[in-house]
């Protein structure tokens, strides 16, 4: 899945808490989560996007793994 980041510095950085269940990028304004093949995990896998520029604008997303 997708979503658009809007109000930041344009420079953020992504990381899940389960890469080997999902993993998430970051292109400009877009971040795309990837399920990862293998048994479904533990939901909720938790994204985090941080503003490289202004690090305390942080937003996390949980998202379920099917």
């Amino acid at each position: 899945g997708q979503a658009v980041i809007t109000g930041g510095s344009g420079n953020y950085l992504v990381v899940s808490s389960n890469p080997a269940a999902a993993t998430a990028a970051v292109a400009g304004g877009v971040v795309t989560v990837t399920r990862v093949a293998g048994p479904a995990p533990t939901n909720p896998v938790v994204i985090t996007v941080r503003d490289t520029t202004d690090p305390s604008r942080a937003l996390t997303l949980n998202v379920t793994v099917n």
